[in-house]
């Protein structure tokens, strides 16, 4: 009897542990995916007129249509963004994995690059722009002049004919350090008689990264690429932090193109507009993204 009562108390506080630990997360869903997606559901069908919203019919989806159509911002938005996402797949994460096996395989020097490859984003994002602004308009022209004999009069960043370019090395540096520890922690799951066996029978460093390490934490990488995806367009590629509001549209993103719709004066004009692109380019990524797990599913099994 005395074991009973001890077993249903045990029992009773592993409920109300749990229920403790899920409850900040379940309602953060709730409020932030579940409510955020509804709400954009309503707002697709209405418009913000004398302070607050009225019946608007199908006219924010002809406007989206239209803009897909005749705006040249929205274009170049469109084009940016998908840009942006492969330079991330193919330049990003290659670069992440490289250094993050060049650490876990202890090489030279390994405890000074995760810290400065990761110091980035112990800073906030403004300190960091101001800092890479510095350092692309005064160090890089020098480098280039030295080393590739290249001259570049007005900086690498204010140089418009390359300041895009100074864009995307910002971005890649910027985000390539965030994944480097979890690829890092996936790496440090393999187990080291793997490797030693590896090196027995002959393996170098770079067949074991493409061979053995590549396929091991090939669940992260799926990860990374699928949520890449995902945000493909909510991607806002720094520029808010380089330039506020007034980037030039030829670099500007979906992301950017959103964000500065909403922080605009007035932009609560535009949240129906915006939650009908939104909604939009949902509807076309969904099934794209579903596909494309299915895919890397397989290809996992293939090279398990």
């Amino acid at each position: 009897m005395i074991k009973a009562k001890t077993k249903r108390k045990i029992d009773r506080n592993d409920l109300i542990f749990i229920v403790a630990l899920l409850i900040l997360p379940t309602l953060q869903f709730c409020v932030f995916y579940i409510g955020t997606n509804l709400n954009s559901f309503a707002l697709a069908f209405q418009r913000y007129e004398n302070g607050q919203y009225v019946p608007n019919g199908w006219e924010n989806f002809r406007q989206v249509f239209s803009d897909l159509a005749n705006s040249q911002e929205v274009h170049y938005a469109l084009k940016n963004s998908f840009i942006v996402y492969f330079v991330g797949l193919l330049i990003s994460i290659p670069i992440a994995i490289t250094f993050a096996y060049y650490i876990y395989k202890n090489f030279f020097l390994y405890r000074t690059f995760k810290v400065l490859l990761y110091l980035p984003h112990l800073l906030s994002m403004l300190t960091l722009c101001l800092l890479y602004r510095y350092f692309a308009d005064n160090a890089i022209p020098d480098v280039m002049n030295k080393l590739f004999g290249i001259n570049i009069v007005s900086g690498f960043y204010s140089n418009k004919e390359t300041q895009y370019a100074a864009y995307m090395l910002a971005f890649i540096l910027f985000s390539a350090g965030g994944t480097l520890l979890l690829y890092l922690g996936a790496m440090s799951g393999i187990s080291e008689s793997v490797t030693e066996a590896a090196e027995i029978d002959g393996a170098g460093n770079f067949t074991q990264l493409i061979y053995i390490v590549v396929p091991l934490i090939f669940p992260t990488i799926k990860t990374f690429f699928i949520t890449g995806m995902a945000g493909l367009f909510s991607n806002q590629f720094n520029l808010f932090y380089f330039e506020g509001l007034g980037a030039n549209p030829k670099y500007g993103t979906i992301g950017y193109y959103f964000y500065k719709l909403i922080a605009e004066r007035g932009g609560r004009q535009n949240y129906a507009y915006v939650a009908t692109f939104g909604l939009l380019l949902s509807a076309m990524l969904i099934p794209v993204t579903l596909v494309i797990n299915k895919l890397m599913d397989k290809w996992q099994e293939k090279i398990s």
